[in-house]
Formats: structure tokens, C-alpha cells, sequence
């Protein structure tokens, strides 16, 4: 396949660098699970903390990220903490249990426990947040810690995490993960769906986990309602670890590059082992092998 590429002056410099970038789309963005040791924190910011008078039910807040983070083909410096299990970028909204289906929310989503949460009604329930780590290779750890499902009438104990990695400052590299410590509901009480995953701007851009048999065996969503059926039978394991990176972008074979100069501009086209429709690239100039614009 070909793309095409006209430019508004002469080429009087050294093609330096290009590469293919997928469509700004969550739903490219790659799956992988594993276990590890969840790793509480004990400082930081309170956003959200239990009180016997007001208890926190959907809610959200504003977090600083200390970096410029890279998601869905933006980058965000700030993080909407959703009380009911979320974190949104470009805006906040908390009026629907289900984060992701939210048709009202024209925000980007990443969902880590996705549904009707709430912070009980005693001090030790608190949503924090707090960087780790040294620049360039911070993580911002939003952890949800002794929050509740609002079915469960107290007897319910959900800790967890979202933690936005900065990967040493490249955007193509930095990726979201949900972390899970002690999840406990109580074996008297009904399946709570939980959602599990991210969100474009609107609902047809996702990527999201589905299973009615346990969090260990899930498979990828087929629908922004899809969920993960929970119990006190079908829970995350203490220390299971989610991860979401962007999509690889595709390679591009520089001796098919041709540029010709057309008089009052140029013309530069190339081609590649594999395109999708609606992928796009990006294309630096130089003359040292810093780029000049890009």
C-alpha cells in the first residue's frame, strides 16, 4: 500500500526518522495478566476518606500527574479519580456505576473494579494517590484501599490500584496497569459485575475483559457492558497484576522511500509490510539527526 505526503517547502534536509503510529484507539492497545506482590501505599495525596456523616458515593476528584502522559493519542497531565473504580483523562464524571458505558462521559477511561462503589462510613476507607519512583521513570499509584461495593452492607473489603507508568518519558512505551491486593465480599451476597478496561472518547472505542468464571480465566470484552462476573468465589487473586500497552507500530522499509520535488513542493511516498485503514505516521526532518519538526 502507499501514503502520500506533500509539504509546503522544498526538501532541503535529511529524512531522519519514520515510523508508523497506529489510529489513536484504546482498542489497540495490548492485554497481559500476571501475579506479583501488591505493593501498598502509605503516603501521598487523600483524595477521597470515609466518614461517618458523609460517605463518598459517586464521586470524583482531580490528580496532578507529575509527567506528561501518553494515552489514547493524547497526552494529559491531569487524572480524574472516579470513586467507583476508574480514573478518567479529559474530564471527570461519577454519576454512572458502570464507568465505561457511561454514553454521558466523553472522557477517556481506564477501569480497574468498574462498578456501584462507595467508602462505607469509617475513616479507614481512602482513595490516595501518589508518585513513586525518579524521573523519568515515575508511576502514579491511585489506590483504592478498604473501599466497598454498595450492595454488600459493610461486609466488603476492596483494595486496589491504577498506576500510570511513565516508562523514561516516551509516550510509546508508558502504560496503565491495575494492581490487586485483599478483595473480600461476602459469600451471602449476589454477582457483582465488575468492569474491566479502557475507554476512548466514546463507546465504540474499548478494550475490555469478560468472564463468568473467575478472574483468572478472563477473554476479551466483545461489548463496551461486557464485565467480569465477581463473588466471594470469583475474585482477584491477592498480588494479580493487569497491564496495558500500546500497540507496537508497524515497521517500514526505508529503501522504499522516494521523495520528488514538484517545484513549489515536494512529495514524499513510501510503503510498508502491513497498513490498516486509518493508520497514520509520523515524520521527523533533519540535517544533524536532530529533528527540526516533527
Amino acid at each position: 500500500m502507499k501514503r502520500q505526503l506533500q509539504s509546503i517547502a522544498f526538501l532541503t534536509s535529511v529524512l531522519a526518522f519514520l515510523s508508523s503510529e497506529s489510529k489513536a484507539q484504546v482498542s489497540n492497545y495490548n492485554f497481559s495478566t500476571s501475579n506479583s506482590t501488591y505493593a501498598e501505599i502509605t503516603g501521598g495525596t487523600v483524595v477521597f476518606q470515609g466518614d461517618p456523616v458523609n460517605e463518598i458515593d459517586d464521586d470524583f476528584a482531580a490528580v496532578t500527574i507529575p509527567f506528561s502522559f501518553s494515552f489514547n493519542g493524547s497526552s494529559y497531565t491531569t487524572a480524574y479519580v472516579n470513586s467507583n473504580g476508574a480514573v478518567s483523562f479529559g474530564g471527570g464524571n461519577s454519576e454512572y456505576e458502570y464507568p465505561l458505558e457511561n454514553i454521558d462521559d466523553e472522557s477517556a477511561i481506564v477501569a480497574a473494579f468498574g462498578t456501584d462503589l462507595y467508602s462505607g462510613d469509617y475513616p479507614a476507607s481512602t482513595i490516595t494517590a501518589q508518585t513513586i519512583g525518579t524521573a523519568p521513570n515515575r508511576t502514579l499509584v491511585i489506590q483504592w484501599k478498604n473501599w466497598q461495593t454498595l450492595n454488600q452492607n459493610d461486609s466488603s473489603n476492596l483494595n486496589f490500584q491504577i498506576r500510570l507508568n511513565e516508562a523514561g518519558g516516551i509516550a510509546a512505551n508508558q502504560s496503565v496497569q491495575f494492581s490487586y491486593g485483599l478483595i473480600y465480599l461476602d459469600a451471602l451476597t449476589d454477582l457483582t459485575d465488575v468492569q474491566v478496561g479502557l475507554r476512548g472518547l466514546s463507546v465504540t472505542d474499548y478494550v475490555n475483559r469478560f468472564s463468568t468464571t473467575g478472574w483468572q480465566s478472563t477473554t476479551a470484552g466483545t461489548d463496551i457492558e461486557d464485565y467480569v462476573e465477581t463473588s466471594a468465589d470469583l475474585l482477584p487473586v491477592n498480588g494479580q497484576l493487569i497491564t496495558y500497552t500500546q500497540a507496537t507500530p508497524l515497521a517500514i522499509n526505508l529503501k522504499d522511500i522516494t521523495a520528488i520535488n514538484l517545484g513549489s513542493s515536494n512529495k514524499i511516498a513510501w510503503s510498508s509490510a502491513h497498513e490498516d485503514k486509518g493508520d497514520r505516521y509520523i515524520l521527523e526532518r533533519s540535517n544533524d539527526g536532530n529533528p527540526l519538526f516533527r
